[in-house]
């Protein structure tokens, strides 16, 4: 019957799992569509995204196409220096014709060529209105002890060689009175001059203006003092003016002067009578000048043919970015068009995601409510087949018993038999023993009763003993009321040594005896 039982119910459960199987298959087909589906959507969301991408590039060329048109429109001046269209214009604050984008350009233009132009062009126009115009130059009044500022060429003090003005503001009559005596001009700019420099004692100017403007463009390579020539010094000093106002200028570009001589470098009144050395050193400080301004020129024609190509380069420039726009206009209208199409493809498909979501829970709802039922199933056939081999196991284990118990049964027949043979062979010898210890019996009670008469005048005999010694009373055992009490228990009560070792109890407490000590009163 258990084995009927059994083939039963591992029918039943492969039934249940057939069909278990047979609805959980159209799932997994289910579940491969939504996932085809899903693959699709995220590949056409992957391309929206690389359009979306593309827009807004397309957006930042044509935001730097407008940043570009803005600054052309705005930028309409050319360096002079570099050529860089710039909205920040600085003009030269002598010439007012030179345009500069940044002050960096503004002084390497100065520094490399326009420092020459631009005191040419002073020079030329203002020269006759002051003898100082252009000039850095610090000027004594003897007047109130104050000193007076010109306009500054370069913006920088000059820290280099010494000079020495002489005569404070009435130099200039000075020279005007001088000029009449004298045959030869300004080594700069020609006019009658009044002044020699104070080392070469060859070069003749008009005004410190036209020093300055000599010794940066060659003199001060070309200057040199004569060391052998001590009278001359001595005559210059002596020939100085005691109430002259003494002004040091330094010029910053010019600290290698002092490697020539340690003398300082001034101006002074010449009383006309120069050497052919003086005019052969004039001769070769205006050459130098003259080729210092070749040079100059030379740049400035290599800087206007580079100028020239930078703006054709500008134009090639404006012509490509013009291609540019349209080309980027025309990709705008594409995608923009490319834009409305994929919003409409991207609603459709949001729908669709939706509808694919709802089955795709409903799905889910049921694969979970299957898998629930199907580890029931699955505890349920587990548990049937633990129990069958419980059963199995009992049944084997019975069976085994059931051969021990006969075996057993067969053993005891045998020693039944066994005992029967001797119990008939014993049943006399038990007899005579009974009868012998009868015998005995009757001994020993006759006994008893004598210790037991013996035991009642002993008993009488004893409260007349403790009667007489009170010592005994008090010390003596309270069971036996014969001994000393020499054993002590747990609660603290005393007994004699036999009593004590007999009793369980305490025989005034009634408690359990747990310890036992042993007394030694003597």
């Amino acid at each position: 019957m258990l084995a009927y039982g059994v083939h039963l119910n591992e029918l039943n459960l492969k039934c249940v799992l057939m069909i278990i199987l047979m609805m959980i298959l159209p799932i997994l087909g289910l579940f491969f569509w939504l996932e085809n589906k899903l693959s699709h959507n995220s590949s056409e969301a992957n391309h929206y995204s690389k359009w979306k991408e593309h827009l807004q590039i397309s957006d930042e060329i044509n935001t730097l196409f407008c940043e570009q048109d803005e600054n052309s429109t705005s930028a309409h001046c050319a360096c002079s220096f570099c050529g860089r269209l710039s909205n920040i214009v600085t003009r030269c604050s002598r010439c007012k014709a030179a345009i500069y984008c940044s002050n960096a350009c503004h002084v390497k233009h100065w520094r490399i060529c326009h420092k020459y132009e631009c005191v040419e062009k002073e020079g030329s126009q203002d020269q006759q209105e002051s003898p100082f115009h252009g000039t850095h130059c610090l000027i004594m009044e003897p007047e109130n002890g104050k000193f007076s500022f010109s306009e500054v060429i370069e913006q920088r003090s000059y820290k280099g060689d010494v000079y020495y003005v002489e005569g404070g503001e009435n130099s200039a009559e000075v020279s005007d009175e001088t000029a009449l005596k004298c045959n030869d001009g300004c080594a700069v700019c020609g006019n009658p001059s009044s002044k020699v420099c104070s080392r070469c004692k060859a070069i003749k100017y008009c005004s410190q203006t036209c020093q300055h403007f000599d010794w940066r463009s060659g003199h001060k390579f070309q200057c040199l003092v004569e060391k052998a020539n001590t009278t001359e010094k001595a005559i210059v000093n002596q020939g100085r003016p005691a109430n002259g106002n003494v002004v040091n200028l330094t010029n910053s570009d010019e600290v290698e002067d002092n490697a020539h001589s340690s003398s300082p470098l001034r101006l002074e009144f010449y009383s006309g009578n120069t050497s052919s050395k003086a005019l052969t050193r004039s001769s070769l400080s205006l050459e130098a000048t003259n080729n210092a301004q070749k040079e100059i020129q030379d740049q400035l024609t290599s800087l206007e043919e580079e100028l020239a190509k930078i703006k054709e380069e500008n134009m090639s420039l404006l012509s490509e970015r013009d291609a540019w726009e349209v080309r980027a206009r025309n990709s705008i209208d594409r995608l923009y068009s490319f834009r409305k199409e994929n919003e409409h493809q991207l609603f459709i498909l949001k729908h669709e995601n939706e509808l694919m979501s709802n089955a795709e829970k409903q799905s889910r709802q049921m694969v979970n409510s299957l898998s629930q039922r199907l580890h029931c199933l699955q505890i349920a056939v587990e548990s049937g087949v633990e129990e069958r081999k419980k059963q199995e196991e009992y049944i084997h284990m019975l069976q085994n018993e059931c051969a021990k118990v006969k075996i057993e049964l067969q053993e005891q027949n045998k020693c039944v038999e066994r005992l029967t043979v001797e119990l008939d062979k014993n049943t006399q010898f038990p007899r005579r023993i009974t009868e012998e210890t009868g015998q005995i019996l009757v001994n020993a009670l006759s006994e008893i009763a004598a210790v037991e008469s013996n035991a009642n005048c002993a008993e009488v005999s004893l409260p007349i003993s403790l009667s007489r010694n009170p010592t005994f009373t008090t010390q003596g055992c309270s069971i036996c009321l014969a001994n000393e009490k020499n054993m002590a228990f747990g609660c603290g009560h005393m007994t004699c040594l036999e009593c004590g070792s007999k009793i369980r109890k305490c025989h005034i407490c009634r408690r359990k005896i747990t310890i036992r000590i042993r007394l030694f009163p003597d």
